[in-house]
């Protein structure tokens, strides 16, 4: 059993009738003919016969009057299809209003739609013949006459004899049938009428008599099926009053009685049956026949024939398909028929031949004669997909269709893509049409192409229809979107208005993913939290909009552009990107970046402005602006802050955080346990100042009026009053915020009597007339108590901003006299004033500071005065790299009484070193005792601001014997562009070594961009000999407790004494007897060697930095640089830290050893066992566990030597001195000069010498001793010789009580000529002088 194919696709029959037919008709009260006999198709249960049998459920006819067909073939083809779009989008228009209506009502989302049926209906209606195909040709003509006209034989001759006024191009084989209707009012007997019909059988082949009764006065009449609207003919619509003719109409009834209609009946199915199936099945034999005959010959005969004669093509010949073969047909003359573009001969026969196998239903025969016309490129894709069984190739038969369609008249492209589209969707069954493999939506995508008319516009509406069906929601919102831009071109905006509201519904409907409930939580977000496609549905939403104000509802209108204003989401990253925007003329148009947005912005607020003003204007009174709600929000509750008159603006809230636990720990230590109340508080009748930062989300402009904070009591849910004596809240007027402005805003609070507020809201006016209101709470924390809490995502309550006031009784008020930033040069000595200001009505009677180990602050006293000393000092050191603690502030001394009374005051001296090149803040806290034993603190902070002004470098090498163990160069550099700097002191602090100047006065002008090197010797200090030793157990105690993982315990590294040597001008020594030099150096180096800590050993916490590590390392050397700017009169003092003197032989070695060589603790954590290898590398890497060579070789010689040397070879004497530079053991030396052999000179300027003599000595040197070896060089002719190539090896040890040598590491070290050379030292020139000369 074949598929039902669509109505077009069925034989089309022509209708010629006598006058008297219409009259007789008429007179029943009936349509035409065509009408009538098309009410009674389909034909139920018909069987055709071609190659096989074929049984038809219903086999469809089309009837049509003959002279309509023919007066429409007459139309310019493209004329005719620009009527075709019209009349079409015309029914559309008058329509769309109640299918809104009735979509609206019923929600239905099937595949069945009012606008697409209606559009089937007028593609399927369509009968006219056509150029391209030959379904709309006609297969018969019926010459009808009744037996009321006056002649009826010789009124049919006249029919038989009539010209057929057809086109060439339409196909001339058709069926000539002949009817003869007998009418009950007719003159003529039965007999009579019997004889009739025998005579005109004899005479014409397939004849038929229809007897009808049609009695008067006609019956009530029966029902028929809606007939197919067809588009009325030029001549029917020239006039503006012209009627519609009987053909438009698509339901009637037809006023017959039964006999009528069971003769109608049977007379269409004797025609189906007896003569147009029969006949069409002989031409399908014969056609076949020859197509068969043609195909038995040889491709290779056809190719050898075109290769001989040289034929590039073949010719339409008889076996092609266009032999001339006899049948009942008549060609019409074309002299009548206007001029048409296009093929003016007739179809070719092998597409008759598909065509009527496929009416047939022989399909079996008809899919090959289609492939092999559409590979002539005759056609074909169009009817193979409903031919063919659903695959992906189908697909591309479609596709090939609708692109060989001719792009030069557009619209008839259009209406060719139309009659496709409803072909397959009529012919395949939605669940193929629908498939994977089909995808039949896509085609009416293809189909409607760019055309702009309405029914391209309904094309891509039903594609999206059938994409919702599939459940592909984007696609189908994003076609909706766009029938919805071409009909709103058309004028039809019921439909354009119903497309839009489909889109955005679609695209703001979440889309179903099935995650994982853990990704949900994982990302802190909800799986209904889903906001569309907020790029694309601003664009539907302003469309709609628009569309919505111009067709009178505003309100909807308002809302939505109020709705649109969005702005930039900054958790949404997409937004940023381009997105359609459908414009004014309806068009999808894509902006750049930043252009859209701020384009966009401008529009909404434009459009949402016009359309508010108007509909306030016309509403008046029932306009309900509480019913707004803005989509936007332009505070941050969680950068909102409330400011007390304590706070200071730009602290860090880390920074105060530190202090309160610095003092904490302090006082416990102490053994207090009294706590720090460090709850913020405001005062009664005292303003509290609320920063709202606002950001304006969109790119324009906006205003904001009467913008207030809501303020209630802790505890009650009603908002507090005014009038209720609770608070008073200031509202401000005004404010504009520009295109993505954040801007903070503060909103003074003052609060009445004590209590505890609540800032629940921040509201204000939109437009100066929206009330907005948003809260100021933020999500409480996740809860994970129960079961249930656990898995669900459940949150405490919002979190909102509380302050609580009391009445002040004891209070402290600290600020910074100078509150400006404070710019200062690198290492300066800074004096501060703050003001101390009691603002209670109490007395304070103790206050502490708090500094915090980032700040170096240095108290000054009242009477205090800068002691002078001498050049060499010496000071105890705690060596503790401990934080420095509280400092109290003694009242007495500034005020000259114990307390400070009410409204009493002071200013507080102090000294800040500005050791860190950096914008910072001073954040000082003072801690004050309360009545009831507590503390409370205010808090005084100051910007800083530190240039660059020095580059400071320092090296050492080994002196050369004499006091001067080691040379030290320092090299101090001008960075400033035009500040004169004058170095006026250098001191240096060692527990080991003292330093000495070489010059007697010291003072330096250092000029901007100019650098001063300045040269000093070092020698051993050995009064320190005892603190050091104790420094290096300390160190080598705690080191091996922090290795084996054992408990660190709190006692501190002990006491060290320090050299100190002075060098400066005429003016007086600046000396560590100073109390505020001493702190300040002191704190300097503190926060370097933890700084340095810190670096070198990450793995220890610096919490036990204290208890592990002194403060001074017994080798190091620091320097200090003081400086002045006398015309400026500032003054201050660089530390230069990190420089190691002498050799050290690991003195943790058997620590290390020891601790790697016990019995490991096997741990279970990888990251427990990857801590203790960092620790162990930090340690051996360590400053404390240095091992270097102690053996330095110098030489001393004469640089240039005069001999004569015609009086033969000259001895120069050299003296190598040996220098054992550790400052624990005694070392022991080999050295070993280069032999004549083993060395020669690798340059020809540069000569190697002879030694005479003793070559090779061996010795022992004590530590921080020296000891010489001489040795001679015999040279015989004049030049340069290097003094290199020697070797010396040395080992460190130690004596034993018995006498006997226990060594502890060994070295060797070579000088190497080239670095001689290189370095321009240790070589001596010999010059011949002759005596004679």
């Amino acid at each position: 059993m074949p598929p039902t194919l669509p109505a077009s696709l069925s034989p089309h029959i022509c209708i010629v009738s006598s006058p008297d037919v219409e009259v007789a008709l008429r007179s029943g009260a009936l349509p035409s003919l065509p009408q009538i006999l098309q009410s009674f198709s389909p034909v139920s249960s018909v069987t055709a016969r071609t190659s096989t049998l074929i049984q038809h459920p219903q086999f469809a006819l089309r009837f049509s009057d003959l002279a309509e067909i023919e007066e429409a073939c007459r139309e310019d083809e493209e004329e005719r299809a620009n009527r075709t779009i019209d009349w079409i989008s015309s029914r559309v228009s008058e329509k769309a209003a109640k299918w809104v209506e009735i979509m609206n009502r019923t929600r239905s989302e099937g595949v069945t739609t009012p606008w697409w049926e209606e559009l089937k209906k007028c593609a399927e209606g369509n009968v006219v013949p056509s150029r391209t195909e030959g379904w709309n040709h006609p297969v018969a003509i019926i010459f009808a006459v009744s037996t009321i006209a006056a002649n009826p034989l010789q009124a049919l001759q006249d029919l038989h004899a009539r010209q057929i006024d057809l086109p060439p191009w339409v196909d001339p084989t058709y069926l000539r049938c002949t009817l003869i209707i007998q009418c009950g009012t007719s003159s003529l007997s039965d007999p009579i009428t019997e004889s009739l019909f025998n005579a005109v059988k004899k005479q014409y082949n397939n004849s038929h008599l229809l007897k009808l009764t049609l009695p008067s006065p006609p019956p009530s009449g029966v029902p028929s099926p809606a007939l197919l609207p067809q588009l009325p003919n030029n001549s029917e619509v020239s006039g503006p009053d012209a009627p519609q003719p009987q053909t438009q109409t698509e339901s009637f009834t037809i006023k017959m009685i039964e006999t009528d209609l069971a003769s109608t009946a049977k007379f269409v199915r004797e025609l189906a049956v007896e003569s147009l199936i029969p006949w069409m099945g002989k031409w399908v034999l014969e056609w076949n026949e020859a197509y068969s005959s043609s195909r038995r010959l040889p491709s290779r005969l056809f190719s050898s024939t075109r290769r001989l004669f040289g034929t590039g093509s073949i010719s339409n010949s008889p076996a092609q398909g266009s032999v001339s073969l006899p049948s009942h047909g008549h060609t019409g003359s074309t002299s009548s028929v206007a001029s048409l573009p296009g093929n003016t001969t007739p179809l070719a026969q092998q597409r008759r031949l598909a065509e009527f196998a496929t009416i047939l239903g022989d399909y079996k025969l008809a899919i090959p004669i289609w492939e092999v016309v559409r590979k002539e490129g005759k056609g074909g894709s169009e009817i193979l997909p409903l031919l063919l069984t659903a695959s992906p190739a189908v697909g591309l038969h479609a596709k090939h269709a609708i692109g060989s369609i001719s792009t030069s008249y557009p619209a008839s492209m259009l209406v060719t893509a139309l009659v496709y589209t409803v072909r397959w969707d009529v012919g395949i069954t939605k669940q193929d049409f629908l498939s994977r493999e089909l995808e039949g939506e896509r085609w009416l995508v293809w189909a409607a192409g760019s055309a702009e008319e309405a029914p391209a516009a309904l094309l891509l509406a039903h594609a999206a229809q059938l994409s919702v069906i599939k459940g592909a929601r984007r696609r189908a919102a994003l076609w909706f979107l766009f029938a919805a831009n071409r009909l709103e071109k058309c004028g039809i905006k019921p439909l354009t208005t119903y497309f839009l509201r489909r889109a955005q519904m679609m695209y703001e409907s979440p889309i179903e993913k099935e995650l994982s409930p853990s990704f949900w939580e994982s990302e802190d977000k909800s799986p209904k939290d889903w906001k569309g496609f907020e790029g694309i549905v601003p664009g539907i939403e302003h469309a709609l909009g628009r569309l919505l104000y111009t067709t009178g509802d505003v309100e909807a209108a308002v809302k939505l552009f109020l709705g649109l204003l969005k702005g930039v989401s900054s958790a949404s990253p997409s937004l940023s990107l381009p997105g359609p925007f459908v414009g004014p003329n309806g068009a999808v148009v894509a902006l750049p970046t930043q252009e859209a947005q701020v384009n966009l912005d401008k529009i909404f607020l434009e459009d949402f402005r016009v359309a508010f003003s108007h509909w306030v204007d016309t509403a008046g009174a029932k306009v309900d602006l509480a019913s707004f709600r803005l989509p936007i929000t332009f505070c941050k509750p969680k950068l909102t802050k409330l400011r007390l008159r304590d706070d200071q603006s730009g602290d860090d809230k880390g920074e105060w955080e530190e202090r309160e636990r610095e003092w904490t720990g302090f006082w416990r230590a102490r053994g207090g346990k009294e706590k720090l109340d460090n709850r913020r508080r405001g005062v009664v009748n005292e303003a509290i100042w609320a920063d709202f930062v606002l950001k304006n989300p969109l790119q324009v402009d906006v205003e904001l009026t009467d913008l207030t904070v809501v303020v209630k009591e802790a505890g009650k849910t009603q908002v507090s009053k005014p009038q209720e004596g609770l608070v008073e809240v200031e509202e401000i007027d005004r404010i504009s915020l520009a295109p993505g402005e954040q801007r903070t805003i503060p909103i003074s609070i003052r609060s009445l009597r004590p209590t505890r507020l609540v800032l629940t809201e921040l509201t204000y006016k939109f437009f100066a007339s929206i009330p907005c209101s948003e809260p100021l709470g933020t999500r409480g924390r996740r809860l994970n108590d129960t079961i249930v809490q656990r898995q669900n995502m459940t949150y405490a309550p919002d979190v909102f901003i509380e302050v609580e006031t009391e009445e002040c009784r004891q209070r402290l008020d600290t600020s910074f006299v100078e509150d400006k930033q404070v710019a200062l040069i690198q290492g300066e000595r800074k004096r501060l004033e703050l003001w101390i200001n009691n603002t209670g009505v109490e007395d304070v009677n103790e206050v502490w500071m708090v500094s915090g180990p980032e700040n170096v602050v240095w108290v000054e006293k009242s009477a205090a005065e800068k002691p002078t000393g001498s050049s060499e000092e010496v000071f105890q050191s705690p060596n503790s790299v401990s934080n420095p603690t509280p400092s109290p502030i003694r009242i007495e001394d500034y005020t000259g009484l114990g307390v400070l009374k009410p409204e009493g005051y002071f200013r507080l001296p102090i000294v800040y070193h500005a050791d860190r090149v950096e914008d910072s803040n001073i954040c000082l806290m003072f801690v004050y005792r309360l009545d009831d034993g507590g503390f409370r603190s205010a808090r005084a902070s100051l910007s800083v601001q530190v240039q660059p002004a020095f580059e400071i470098s320092i090296s050492s090498k080994p002196g050369r014997g004499g006091d001067t163990e080691f040379s030290l160069s320092l090299e101090v550099e001008n960075t400033t562009p035009s500040t004169s700097l004058k170095i006026s002191q250098i001191s240096t602090m060692s527990p080991s070594w003292t330093c000495h100047c070489p010059t007697d006065g010291f003072i330096v002008d250092l000029p901007p961009s100019q650098i001063v090197c300045v040269g000093l010797g070092v020698r051993r200090w050995e009064n320190g000999a005892e603190g050091i030793e104790d420094t290096r157990q300390f160190v080598r105690r705690k080191i091996g407790v922090v290795l084996r993982g054992e408990e660190i315990d709190p006692s501190e590294p002990p006491p060290l004494e320090v050299s100190c040597s002075h060098f400066s001008g005429p003016d007086p020594t600046l000396t560590f007897d100073s109390e505020d030099i001493s702190y300040l150096v002191r704190q300097n180096k503190r926060k370097l060697v933890r700084q340095s800590l810190s670096r070198t050993y990450p793995s220890i916490p610096s919490a036990s930095h204290q208890t592990v590590f002194p403060l001074y390392n017994p080798a190091s050397l620091d320097m200090l640089v003081f400086w002045e700017v006398p015309s400026q009169k500032r003054a201050g003092h660089i530390l230069v830290s990190g420089l190691t003197l002498g050799a050290e032989h690991g003195d943790l070695r058997g620590i290390i050893e020891e601790a790697e060589s016990a019995k490991v603790k096997r741990s279970m954590y990888a990251e427990t066992q990857k801590e203790k290898m960092e620790v162990m590398q930090a340690v051996k890497g360590g400053e404390w566990n240095v091992n270097s060579n102690p053996v330095v070789v110098s030489v001393k010689y004469e640089l240039v030597v005069e001999h004569d040397f015609e009086s033969g070879s000259c001895s120069v004497p050299v003296t190598f001195v040996i220098s054992n530079c550790s400052l624990t053991h005694p070392a022991k030396f080999v050295f070993r000069l280069p032999s004549s052999e083993s060395k020669k000179g690798s340059s020809s300027h540069i000569l190697s010498p002879q030694y005479t003599g003793r070559r090779t000595f061996r010795g022992l040197v004590e530590r921080s001793q020296t000891r010489e070896l001489h040795a001679k060089m015999w040279i015989y002719r004049p030049g340069t010789y290097s003094l290199d190539g020697w070797v010396v090896e040395s080992e460190v040890g130690d004596r034993q009580e018995d006498g006997t040598w226990k060594t502890r590491h060994r070295y060797s070290s070579q000088l190497g000529q080239q670095h001689q050379v290189n370095s321009g030292i240790s070589c001596v020139t010999v010059r011949s002088v002759s005596k004679s000369a």
